[in-house]
């Protein structure tokens, strides 16, 4: 799948399928091939297509969780500093924040493609903050850590090498 703002293209890679049915998380379905959705709030959602052929009655269901963000093209401004440490990382890696005022933001670790691989929400008062991340179960390659807050995402690049 592909995404631009709330527009996400979802591209169907199974063989033989004769019939699919999209279950987009959010109430809507879809039995095209390969459907466009767009979605009407940001969020998390968990994607299923089914599909079937005629030499089975059985359905095959594959499943994948998806953010969607309506990005903004500014940095919160409840943020004063931010950045990834170390970068490039083998092994852990942390993001390291100041903030100006209470918020609570939510973090997310996206792949190169934009998948989500992991998601928390943290409560974080004014000051300097550390929020962790384990990048053992990582292959190698660039992933990127977005940090959504009420006035708007900051996004930072991290890179893990073998």
């Amino acid at each position: 799948w592909t995404a631009a703002l709330n527009t996400v293209v979802f591209t169907n890679t199974s063989a033989n399928a004769e019939t699919y049915e999209w279950d987009f998380g959010d109430g809507n379905t879809s039995t095209a091939a390969n459907p466009i959705h767009v979605y009407a709030q940001p969020g998390v959602y968990t994607v299923t297509l089914r599909v079937r052929n005629r030499c089975s009655t059985n359905s095959v269901a594959r499943i994948q969780t998806i953010e969607v963000d309506f990005v903004s093209t500014r940095e919160p401004e409840e943020v004063t500093f931010a950045r990834v440490v170390p970068n490039p990382s083998t092994g852990a890696f942390a993001l390291q924040v100041t903030v100006r005022q209470p918020l609570i933001g939510r973090v997310a670790l996206l792949d190169a493609r934009g998948r989500l691989l992991e998601t928390r929400t943290e409560a974080l008062p004014p000051g300097e903050h550390v929020i962790r991340f384990d990048a053992q179960p990582l292959n190698a390659g660039v992933y990127l850590l977005h940090l959504h807050t009420p006035s708007g995402t900051l996004v930072r690049r991290v890179v893990i090498t073998p």
